[in-house]
């Protein structure tokens, strides 16, 4: 399960910068 988890933090924490990212206007 801390695999799991830990992949799953990662996972979100990416999204969140695919999200900033797309709010950047310089992307």
């Amino acid at each position: 399960e801390c695999e799991f988890r830990f992949n799953y933090r990662h996972e979100d924490t990416y999204k969140k910068l695919l999200n900033i990212l797309r709010k950047d206007p310089l992307n």
